[in-house]
């Protein structure tokens, strides 16, 4: 065989494992993608959750550790772990919470959300100046 084909045998399996080893790249880069986004998203819920469970019992009168350490198992229950708890009013918390993903070959993924939950302070709308 002379000419142009005897010059193309066996490129077609080549262009095949190049299209099939781009094709596993992305995938693998989506998924990756999906993973850090869904662990994001754990760690909001998680923040929101904890800061609404610290600011219930700081409403019924108990004190910020028991608040926190409510905060605390319901940020463990969520999947993520309470990384700093106070109290910012009478009865508001805010709560930060870290949750990580790990992957192979490349390490973790660490996402850290603060949330603040409890009665907003009363702020007038009215302007100071006076006719």
């Amino acid at each position: 065989m002379t000419g142009r084909r005897a010059r193309d045998e066996g490129s077609g399996t080549v262009w095949f494992l190049v299209l099939f080893l781009a094709w596993c790249g992305s995938f693998a880069l989506l998924v990756t993608g999906a993973v850090v986004v869904s662990t994001r998203h754990r760690a909001a819920a998680a923040a929101d959750l904890a800061a609404l469970a610290a600011a219930g019992r700081l409403a019924v009168g108990q004190s910020e550790p028991a608040a926190c350490s409510q905060a605390s198992a319901v940020a463990r229950a969520a999947g993520a772990t309470l990384v700093a708890c106070h109290q910012d009013t009478a009865a508001a918390s805010v709560v930060e919470v870290r949750a990580t993903a790990q992957f192979p070959f490349l390490g973790s993924f660490e996402a850290k959300v603060r949330a603040r939950a409890g009665p907003e302070p009363f702020v007038s709308k009215m302007s100071p100046k006076r006719w």
